[in-house]
């Protein structure tokens, strides 16, 4: 990375098979965001976060087939930022709900973090 240049990464996450979690714009208010909440850091600018658009997902629910936006296998969130000279680490979660075809279980926060080199 280039100091004080705005910079893109991005971060790889991987849903395990046979499940699936709600995209960052699920269709429904109810259901709950994938979101990406990176802690402040000394000098380090997040300028703009950028999630996949999310994959059509039929669930049957009783009689009806509810259409869900989801994230299955691997999905990548990009991150545009500026950082400070020397190396510095950002910590955050992602909070995410993941369901199988049967259930939802409670939301989660998997723990973020990531060390960037400027120069």
């Amino acid at each position: 990375m280039v100091a004080g240049k705005p910079q893109d990464i991005e971060l790889i996450f991987r849903v395990d098979p046979g499940f699936h979690i709600n995209s960052h714009q699920p269709k429904d208010e109810l259901l709950i965001p994938t979101a990406l909440k990176l802690d402040e850091a000394a000098g380090v600018k997040i300028l703009s976060q950028q999630y996949p658009i999310g994959a059509a997902f039929k669930v049957a629910v009783g009689s009806d087939r509810e259409v869900l936006d989801v994230y299955t296998g691997e999905f990548r969130v990009g991150l545009r930022l500026t950082a400070p000279r020397g190396a510095t680490t950002l910590s955050g979660t992602l909070h995410y709900q993941a369901c199988d075809n049967a259930a939802c279980f409670p939301p989660r926060n998997l723990p973020v973090s990531l060390t960037l080199t400027a120069k």
